[in-house]
């Protein structure tokens, strides 16, 4: 692949991080509450970005493989209340895709820029996710062999006490943490992967 060349998420990454440039440019932050100028730079995406293009960029499938990769970095680019229940239909029809193919699956989760706000912030979804889960979904943590959570942040003890309750203890024991050094590696080997997908497409 050519220096020159952009692959389909990169490109992706160069459109949003523009929108969100623009509407910063455009909109004083002290205006807004946090909460709302992040929904409404949010909204700014989804009016130019399709949500399955968005969809897509956030949870991918690994080819040929069981394996799973959530994107956090795109995800708060346009993770909107509105589109909550649209998100976990999303990902509830990726894993259970990979269970029936290949009878388990592997998650790997970029948590860079994660913080105990956004936890806050996005603390609807995850409660609501866990209760879809734990209510239709159980297999799903019977069936998780391992959840790969990359770029752990600094507060990760407090994010844990609090995410933690919603973790079922056979899904906690699976989890394996990498700091910013160790996932380097990795995550590199898993963007190499999803940049050969795009070319290809």
């Amino acid at each position: 692949m050519s220096n020159t060349t952009q692959t389909e998420s990169d490109d992706l990454l160069d459109r949003i991080n523009k929108l969100r440039t623009d509407f910063a440019n455009d909109n004083k932050k002290g205006m807004f509450s946090s909460k709302q100028y992040k929904v409404d730079c949010a909204n700014t995406v989804l009016k130019t970005i399709d949500i399955e293009t968005l969809l897509n960029s956030t949870l991918i499938t690994l080819p040929n493989s069981c394996h799973l990769y959530f994107d956090y970095t795109m995800f708060k680019t346009f993770a909107t209340p509105e589109l909550h229940d649209r998100i976990i239909q999303f990902a509830v029809e990726k894993i259970s895709q990979c269970i029936n193919e290949y009878g388990t699956y592997e998650m790997h989760i970029n948590m860079n820029t994660f913080s105990i706000s956004a936890f806050q912030r996005y603390k609807s979804i995850i409660e609501l996710y866990s209760h879809v889960c734990n209510t239709y979904h159980a297999e799903f943590h019977e069936k998780i062999t391992t959840m790969h959570i990359y770029n752990i942040p600094s507060t990760i003890e407090t994010i844990s006490q609090l995410i933690g309750p919603l973790l079922p203890q056979q899904v906690r024991q699976k989890v394996i943490r990498y700091d910013k050094v160790a996932s380097e590696k990795p995550l590199q080997t898993i963007t190499e992967i999803i940049h050969t997908i795009n070319s290809s497409v």
